[in-house]
């Protein structure tokens, strides 16, 4: 069913994880759960990379408690678009605040993404500058007590961020194929976006969370 699993001793170590946001529509999370789902990473909202406003994922609260009366373990991403440091930790209190009445056992995770064919409001930050900001993420999130993660893909974690100061935290790396190409450590691997998944109307992302 183009799966990836990882196994250890003959029994698969590795976690299904599903990650969505509103554009999934409205989501069957009993079906998710029985497909073998482990958990869901799910979008608590974005930073707008033109209007720069913070604005909560349409279907954050439907998914979180969806996600989890399924009996799927949940995490949260939130796309940044944060200029400064200022911006960036009004990030950070937006997510902690949204997701305060929940039981987040996933990463918090910091969404770092190229926006393709547009101009967007954090262009303009260097490697070195992108990657400060990301840090300081990963570290208010670390010292909330929850897990921090950064999500990108070769682009994004090669040319916006150094790489290698951002080796303390977890990686969730988007490569879209049926191998991994990953030169460092990593802990999810997204590796398509074109999933079926019942209970979800349409392509699905799918990872797996490796042990």
């Amino acid at each position: 069913n183009n799966i990836i699993t990882y196994t250890e001793n003959g029994e698969t170590a590795s976690k299904m994880v599903l990650d969505v946001s509103q554009h999934q529509g409205t989501i069957d999370w009993a079906q998710v759960a029985a497909f073998g789902v482990d958990a869901a990473i799910i979008r608590v909202g974005i930073r707008g990379y033109g209007s720069g406003a913070l604005v909560l994922d349409e279907r954050f609260v439907e998914n979180m408690e969806g996600a989890t009366a399924a009996g799927l373990e949940v995490g949260v991403y939130f796309f940044s678009q944060a200029i400064n440091e200022t911006e960036l930790l009004e990030e950070t209190e937006f997510i902690f605040e949204a997701i305060a009445p929940y039981n987040i056992t996933y990463p918090v995770v910091i969404d770092v993404e190229k926006i393709e064919n547009d101009t967007a409001r954090a262009d303009a930050l260097g490697a070195s500058e992108r990657t400060a900001l990301v840090t300081l993420f990963c570290d208010a999130v670390a010292a909330r007590g929850y897990t921090p993660m950064i999500y990108g893909n070769t682009y994004s974690l090669f040319s916006m961020l150094e790489i290698e100061n951002i080796q303390d935290y977890e990686i969730w790396y988007a490569f879209y194929n049926d191998y991994l190409y990953y030169p460092y450590p990593v802990r999810m691997w997204q590796y398509t976006a074109n999933a079926t998944v019942p209970g979800i109307e349409g392509a699905a992302d799918l990872n797996i969370w490796l042990p």
